[in-house]
């Protein structure tokens, strides 16, 4: 869909205050819409966005810490 495209469901979900279920697709009853004969890969996007998500947030400190190591 050019005027929504399936990536942009992303959009806005975040880690705190989203339930780890939310991140999967509606047919695994998550929030995640999917094209219909289309679900293996949808899924493995989900869970690889959600996969960077968590991982990005509890490295955040490490990510952001100015050059020398001082917070």
């Amino acid at each position: 869909n050019k005027a929504r495209p399936w990536i942009t469901q992303f959009n806005g979900l975040a880690l705190s205050g989203t339930d780890d279920k939310a991140w999967r697709v509606i047919k695994d009853g998550g929030r995640l819409d999917y094209y219909a004969g289309a679900t293996i890969s949808p899924r493995a996007i989900a869970r690889a966005v959600h996969k960077a998500a968590r991982w990005f947030d509890a490295n955040r400190e490490q990510l952001f810490k100015p050059e020398g190591g001082q917070p």
